[in-house]
Order: structure tokens, then C-alpha cells, then sequence
């Protein structure tokens, strides 16, 4: 630095540029010490060539400055297949180590390239990936740049420490001193030790959380065949057949001193292999079915299960009023019943990927609505990621106010609340795009070259002892001052009213009209994109409280964790079910005599395989079930699974099903959904 130019080099460094002394020293003596044109260049970012020192051999006695050069200079060889001093010869020799080489560029480059970066990010498990496929060829999967290197390790060591492979992920029984339930009010663990079903357990421990579900399987009304069509018997027969088999899983599971149950028993061995390589896709498609059979065997006169009515606005006159009788219901077409209400995340922005933005594009696209009096007791949601969009975490809230999808609200949410919102929106659009020109020109931050300019006249203008001159610096600076502060204050406009609407937009919803109809979150299913056993699990409310399910393992968990848990969002998985209920403050019912009966002798099963000294403790727990009515109850349970044939008295139901009047005047036995069971069933415990 030349000596002559120390106090205006410290004058420009003032202005804050970012340019060190040496460049700026280099500026002041190509431009002979004009510190205006200095300035300039600085404000510009135009700080010159970079330059280095070079000290020339001590008896010359003297330093210089030269240009850097751009590449190091290329070395010399004899002969075109010299190659001694390649980094690999040709004859197979030692490489020599970085360290050892003359060239410091070279140096500096091959350290650089021998530093460890580590091992690249995984993409996410592509759908078709399975156990029996090889692994090896998914090892060099990238994902995004944010992934943690912590995540990175686990998933790589999920992939090679052979837990993928379901051969592997065996059914191990909890030592027998472990197996037995404990009394803090946790829901027991539904299991498979069937390998091809271990999408089946999340499912039933989720709908085991539905108050509404546990209460109608402890009515569970008598079978009742419609005549004359055998694909209805048959469809009917089935989803018989599932409310029955739930109905003795979910009664076991609270009956049971167990700390938890396989369920195979009861499911059977699955010989279809599609749940291994798609388990999200399976269980969704297991859900539907379950849903679909429950709301058929499942009926009531005052609302669904499962089933809303979804249909056009145009429609509101014309939908039915009351829920579908199962003989009616079943010959519907699948396309127009949402057992399992489908949300598709991807098509909107990630800042909307929650099931409210995605059920009101949904429902807005369409034109549709729900119909009030047919809301059913629970809704089931089913989440399909879009490939390639459809990644990044899934928000749901722990209630879910229906009121705004109902058709009778329609009209008022778009017309009012969502016509306001699209204003909204429009005015944040138009702040941020003045907010942007007023922070921005022509790729420059206006505000940092406001002030740079404003120090300078400050600082390092000079007058040259002219007053014109002077005057003239000064005017400058005071409109650089004034310009600088309109931008600031409209800026500083601009965010008060943002903040303002934004607050009016996450207000817009609530109003009392739109808050009547509430649902309660009460399970959640989660998939973390990998495969096994314990890659698919379930957060479920239980006696007031939220559980994790994890196979054989069940730990409380806490709101906050339920709402937050991002597992499998890496690898384009994570929360994909989610079930809410209408709240009940209903006492519950105890389960059957009967059910508990069956449950009580699979106990005595389970107990009669434990060692002495265990067996002698739970023994001790056992709480006998009275006789009660033993006689009544035995004439019930043989009458319970008679097949009503045809024959006049059911033509006299049919009858009064279709709203003729009855004969002999009885209006008791008239059941709205279509359905009577010659003998009237009900559990005595």
C-alpha cells in the first residue's frame, strides 16, 4: 500500500464496499488519488483485478506487484509419452503423494479432491422397490440437499442390515414374564405373524380407536338376506363376515390380559404379495373395504358410519335426507361412495399440503358438498402423493370443523369468506411485487447502494474548495436521504399491512356459524417409506390419552409429537390415514356376554402355555364374568345366525320398508333403513 494514499484508503474502506485495502490502495493509484472515481467503482463493485504480491529474489532488493495468473503454468515435457511426472504413470509405479510434488497449485488441488465429502444423499424408495429385489442397486439414491447426515446413516443402515428383507423380520414373542397388559389405561398391540399382512394391524389398531365403531358392534343387529338377488346376499354376507370378525378382534383387545394380540387367527395367511412392495397403496385399499363392509353391517336410522353423501350443489333438492338402507347402498356404484375420503397432495403449493387446503380444493373444484342430515358418525381420510410433487410433510388438525363443507353453507363460504380470501390474496400478490421493485433494480439490492452512496458523500466527497461544488454534494446527499427514507417507510408500510391481512385471512373461518359441526381426531396411520414390521405404525387416542403403536410396543405420546412426527417425509412417505369422529360424551356399554365369553377361553389358551410361576399371576388378575341370564343368552346366540327365508312375514317387512302401511296397524316393528330382523336381538350381560 503506497504510503501517500493511507488516509484515503481508510476514508473509501468507510463506505463499507466490501473491498479490502490493498484494492482499493490499487484503484487510488490506477486512477492517480481521484477519490470520486475511486468511490464510484467501489459503489459499483468494481474493485479491480485481483493482485498478489510476489517478492523477487533477495539481490534484486526489491519487491513488485504482479497479476495473478489465471491457471499455473503448464509444465514442459521432453517427449509426449513422458510420463514420469503424471500423477498415475503409465507403468503401474507408486503415485506420488500430494505432499511430496513441487507444483503448490497441484498441491492444493489434490488435497482438495482427496478431502472426504462424504456419502452423496438418498433419494426416495421408488414404489416398486421390495424385499425381493436387490438392494445394491438403490445404494447410490440421492435425496434433497437438506437431509441430516444422522437420517442419511439410519437409512442406509436400514438398507443393508437386511431389516428390508421380510424373510428376516421374523414374529418374536415377548419373554412370558413381558407379555402381560399393564394397568395405565394403553390400548394392547394388534400383530401379524404373517409376513404378508403386516399392513393389517395399523389398520385395525386405528379403527379400534372409534368410540361410535366400538359402541354399534356391541348392538350388532341380527343378519337380515334380502330376497331374490344373490349378488346382494352375497356382498351383504361379507361385510357380515368382516363385522364379525372385527367385532371379536376389538372386543378381545379390551378384554384380554394381554399387552398385545395376533391377529392371524382371525385374518388368516395373505397369499397376495402386492402389500410388500406398495404397503401404503394395500392398506388404503384394506381400509376401504373394512369401511365399506362396517357401514353396510353396521346401520342406523339416524346417521352413517363411515358414508357421506357427497354431491353436486345443483343437487341439494333432490339428495336423499336419511342414510342409504344397506340393500340400497350396496348397489351404488364405488365411484360414488367415499367410504375413505381421497386427498391428493402435490397439486397445490407446499405451504398448503394439510388435509383443510386440500379438501376445500377438493370440494371447490368439484362444486360439491356434503349433506347435513346424512354426516356419518366418523370420516376416514386416505392420503395419494402426486410423483414428484407430492413431497414434504402432511398437516392435519385435531379438530376439523365440517360446517364449511356442508351444502346448505356452500353458498355463504364462497360467496362471502372465500370471495374475501381470493381479495386477500391478491393485495399480499401486489405488495410483494412493489415490495420486490422497490428492494431490487436491475439485479441490485437499492437499499445496500442508497447507503453506500449516502457514506460517501458523507465521508469521501470533496469540493475542491467550490462552494457550487459543495452546495451541489449537499443537495445530493439530502435527496439520497429522502429517497432512502420513503423506501424505507413504504416498505415498512407494506409489512404492517401484510401482517394485517394475514391476520384477517387466518380469521376468516372463525365464525360461529362455521364452527357447529365438529370432528375429533382419534387415529392417524404413518408409513416411513421403508419395509418391516415396525415401518408402519399408528398414533391412536385411548382413556383420554395418545399411543404410539409400534408393533409389540406401545408408548404415550403427546399432541404435539402426533401433529409433528415427519417420519418417512424423506423418502415421500409419512402420515397417509387419518380418522376423525363426531364427539360422543355417551357412557360406553360393556361388551356382550358372548364375545367376552370367547375372549376370556382364548385368555385360558394363552395362559395354559405360560410357565408355573407366571401363570400364577395372571390367574390372580383374572375377573370371572358372571352367569347372568345364562338361558336366555344361549337361546339368543343359537337364534342369532338363522338365515330369514322367504316367506310372508318378510314380504310384510319389504312392505313396510317401502312406507306402505302396515296391516295390522303395528307401527313398532317399521324400520326406516329397510331392514327387520324376525327375531329382535339384544346382548343382557
Amino acid at each position: 500500500m503506497q504510503e501517500s494514499y493511507a488516509e484515503q484508503v481508510e476514508m473509501l474502506a468507510a463506505l463499507g464496499t466490501g473491498a479490502t485495502k490493498d484494492q482499493i490502495a490499487n484503484l487510488l493509484k490506477r486512477h492517480n488519488g481521484n477519490m470520486e472515481i475511486v468511490a464510484s467503482s467501489l459503489i459499483d463493485g468494481n474493485f479491480g483485478t485481483p493482485t498478489v504480491t510476489v517478492t523477487e529474489p533477495e539481490e534484486r532488493g526489491r519487491t513488485m506487484t504482479k497479476a495473478a495468473p489465471a491457471l499455473p503454468p503448464r509444465r514442459k515435457h521432453s517427449s509426449p509419452v513422458d510420463n514420469s511426472k503424471a500423477i498415475v504413470p503409465f507403468t503401474g509405479g507408486k503415485p506420488p503423494q500430494y505432499d511430496e510434488m513441487e507444483d503448490d497449485d497441484m498441491k492444493k488441488a489434490l488435497a482438495l479432491s482427496m478431502e472426504d465429502q462424504g456419502p452423496p444423499p438418498l433419494e426416495p424408495v421408488p414404489e416398486e422397490y421390495g424385499p425381493f429385489q436387490d438392494v445394491r442397486k438403490y445404494d447410490s439414491r440421492n435425496l434433497d440437499s437438506g437431509t441430516d447426515h444422522a437420517l442419511r446413516q439410519a437409512l442406509e443402515a436400514s438398507l443393508n442390515d437386511g431389516k428390508n428383507n421380510l424373510a428376516a423380520d421374523l414374529y418374536v414373542e415377548r419373554p412370558a414374564q413381558e407379555r402381560g397388559r399393564e394397568n395405565d389405561g394403553r390400548p394392547v398391540a394388534f400383530r401379524s405373524s404373517d409376513q404378508n399382512s403386516l399392513f393389517v394391524p395399523p389398520v385395525f389398531q386405528a379403527l379400534m380407536a372409534l368410540p361410535q365403531l366400538r359402541a354399534r358392534l356391541k348392538q350388532l343387529p341380527s343378519q337380515f338376506t334380502p330376497k331374490g338377488d344373490e349378488e346382494i346376499k352375497e356382498k351383504l354376507e361379507l361385510a357380515w363376515h368382516d363385522a364379525q370378525l372385527t367385532r371379536e378382534m376389538i372386543c378381545h383387545a379390551e378384554c384380554t390380559q394381554q399387552a398385545y394380540i395376533d391377529i392371524k387367527p382371525w385374518t388368516g395367511e395373505w397369499t397376495d404379495t402386492t402389500s410388500t412392495h406398495s404397503p401404503m397403496k394395500t392398506a388404503s385399499q384394506f381400509l376401504e373395504r373394512l369401511t365399506r363392509n362396517l357401514n353396510l353391517a353396521l346401520p342406523s336410522p339416524s346417521a352413517p358410519l363411515f358414508l357421506p353423501t357427497i354431491d353436486n350443489l345443483s343437487n341439494q333438492a333432490e339428495v336423499p335426507k336419511t342414510p342409504l338402507a344397506p340393500h340400497v347402498e350396496v348397489t351404488k356404484p364405488e365411484i360414488q361412495l367415499y367410504y375413505v375420503i381421497p386427498l391428493t397432495m402435490g397439486v397445490l403449493p407446499p405451504e398448503n399440503n394439510n388435509l383443510v387446503d386440500i379438501l376445500e380444493y377438493n370440494i371447490s373444484n368439484d362444486e360439491v358438498g356434503c349433506v347435513r342430515e346424512t354426516l356419518p358418525d366418523v370420516l376416514a381420510f386416505k392420503l395419494n402423493r402426486v410423483s414428484g410433487g407430492g413431497t414434504g410433510k402432511f398437516g392435519f388438525p385435531v379438530r376439523l370443523w365440517l360446517d364449511r363443507w356442508v351444502m346448505d353453507k356452500r353458498e355463504f363460504v364462497v360467496g362471502k369468506i372465500k370471495a374475501r380470501e381470493k381479495e386477500i390474496e391478491e393485495q399480499l400478490k401486489q405488495m410483494e411485487s412493489e415490495s420486490l421493485k422497490l428492494k431490487k433494480c436491475e439485479g441490485r439490492d437499492t437499499l445496500v447502494d442508497l447507503r453506500a452512496c449516502i457514506r460517501h458523500f458523507e465521508l469521501t466527497a470533496t469540493d475542491g474548495g467550490d462552494p457550487k461544488r459543495r452546495a451541489r454534494n449537499e443537495n445530493t446527499l439530502h435527496k439520497l436521504k429522502s429517497i432512502l427514507k420513503d423506501i424505507e417507510d413504504k416498505l415498512a408500510e407494506h409489512a404492517t399491512k401484510t401482517e394485517e391481512l394475514n391476520t384477517e385471512r387466518s380469521k376468516l373461518w372463525d365464525l360461529p356459524e362455521l364452527q357447529t359441526i365438529p370432528y375429533d381426531l382419534q387415529a392417524v396411520v404413518i408409513h416411513d417409506g421403508l419395509l418391516g414390521r415396525t415401518h408402519m405404525f399408528s398414533y391412536v387416542r385411548h382413556n383420554g390419552k395418545w399411543w404410539k403403536v409400534v408393533d409389540d410396543d406401545v408408548t404415550e405420546a403427546s399432541e404435539e409429537t402426533v401433529l409433528g412426527d415427519s417420519s418417512g417425509v424423506h423418502l415421500g412417505s409419512g402420515a397417509f390415514i387419518t380418522l376423525y369422529s363426531k364427539p360422543t360424551e355417551e357412557k360406553e356399554l360393556p361388551w356382550p356376554r358372548k364375545v367376552r365369553m370367547k375372549s376370556q377361553k382364548l385368555d385360558e389358551e394363552f395362559r395354559a402355555n405360560l410357565p408355573q410361576t407366571v401363570r400364577y399371576m395372571f390367574e390372580k388378575a383374572v375377573q370371572p364374568i358372571s352367569a347372568g341370564d345364562s338361558e336366555e343368552e344361549e337361546y339368543m346366540d343359537a337364534e342369532e345366525h338363522i338365515i330369514v327365508e322367504s316367506d310372508s312375514v318378510v314380504e310384510e317387512v319389504d312392505a313396510l320398508a317401502e312406507g306402505k302401511p302396515d296391516k295390522q296397524g303395528d307401527e313398532t316393528d317399521k324400520r326406516p333403513d329397510g331392514m327387520q330382523d324376525v327375531v329382535q336381538m339384544r346382548d343382557v350381560d
